[in-house]
């Protein structure tokens, strides 16, 4: 959230188009409604203005006019423990939030809309002040090339503790290279440049690119990342900012935000493959019982079907032993039951292997 500044002269930021912001208004106070999900906001978007960037304004305005700074939790970390989408329901739910929350609603926004959009962290400055506390703003291409938007900013300014409402449009449809002088993602390629300037560029104030500075494919990076999962996201940040991290309390924090959550994200796949290789392991036994009861059943003449188990517990138990190796070197808190699921499986192994089973 921005501070107020008596002293300082912001800069003017240019955007592609300036909307009717009357219009807007009109329409929302025109219909007054207590919209109770994001759903049926952006269908009432949806179903009052016609294309992307007056759909882009109504959403930029709604959230501005409708969802209050919570002052008390600017400094708080309790967000960082919880989900995007958790803090995106409980901002739209109280009308009130931070950063976090703002770009969240903005985001489910324009996913409904058929925006093509994406929620940015990264910290700011206003004037010669570069702020310590990480930001979050939104990235959207309203059929027009991608823009900038900063709800939060758009919503007021901090006059101390106090949050003092005040629509602000100059963070409306903004250029790539015009927010970067205010707003610094902490990746890249979010800087949607072919030459974007680094975290000492902007933290001495400096915006423009080196002249020997390689080409850089945002496009191909953004491609990239969508094919990744969680972790594998965080990682690439992760490896991006871990250069930077020490020159500035925000990149500091923020590499520690990246280093806890690709632990957890790591730590939560390692104990779902571990569900995975339990629940093949199960099946094994099941499937190897139900040899065993056949075989009591047939004097212990093997039959078709008895011998169709045991191909099916064999198979279940190579399935479980090759999730177990997927898991690589495992978490501390789970290698004694890891431990005692590979033994298990070890046995069972012996038991099919007696019955004439043979593993590859």
């Amino acid at each position: 959230m921005r501070k107020l500044f008596f002293f300082i002269v912001f800069p003017t930021l240019v955007f592609a188009q300036q909307p009717d912001w009357q219009r807007v208004e009109q329409t929302f106070q025109n219909r007054q409604r207590n919209f109770s999900t994001i759903n049926e906001l952006s269908k009432f978007i949806s179903m009052h203005f016609d294309d992307q960037p007056q759909q882009a304004a109504a959403a930029y305005w709604w959230i501005a006019n409708n969802i209050r700074y919570d002052v008390s939790a600017l400094r708080s970390q309790r967000e960082a423990d919880q989900l995007q989408a958790q803090i995106t329901a409980e901002t739209f739910a109280r009308r009130k939030g931070v950063c976090e929350g703002y770009a969240g609603i903005m985001d489910s926004l324009f996913h409904l809309l058929r925006i093509p959009s994406y929620i940015i962290s990264g910290y700011t400055r206003q004037g010669n002040e570069v702020s310590e506390i990480p930001h979050a703003w939104v990235a959207a291409n309203p059929g027009k090339g991608w823009f900038l938007f900063d709800p939060t900013w758009a919503a007021g300014l901090l006059d101390g503790r106090r949050f003092k409402p005040h629509f602000d449009t100059s963070y409306f449809m903004v250029k790539p290279e015009k927010m970067v002088q205010t707003h610094m993602p902490f990746d890249p390629m979010w800087q949607f440049s072919s030459k974007p300037i680094s975290h000492r560029q902007f933290l001495s104030g400096g915006f423009k690119p080196e002249e020997y500075q390689p080409y850089f494919s945002f496009e191909d990076s953004i491609v990239a990342y969508q094919r990744l999962n969680l972790q594998q996201k965080l990682l690439a940040e992760w490896r991006r900012l871990a250069p930077y991290s020490e020159l500035h309390p925000a990149l500091k924090s923020r590499n520690a935000f990246l280093t806890g959550n690709i632990e957890i994200t790591q730590y939560n796949r390692q104990v779902d493959l571990m569900n995975t290789a339990t629940n093949y392991f199960n099946r094994a036994v099941v499937l190897y019982n139900n040899y065993v009861d056949l075989q009591r059943r047939n004097q212990g003449v093997k039959s078709a079907d008895s011998k169709q188990r045991l191909l099916e517990a064999a198979e279940s138990i190579n399935h479980a032993l090759n999730t177990i190796e997927a898991i690589g070197k495992p978490h501390p808190d789970m290698r004694k039951a890891l431990s005692e699921l590979d033994s298990s499986l070890q046995k069972l192994k012996k038991a099919l292997e007696k019955e004439g089973v043979r593993f590859g």
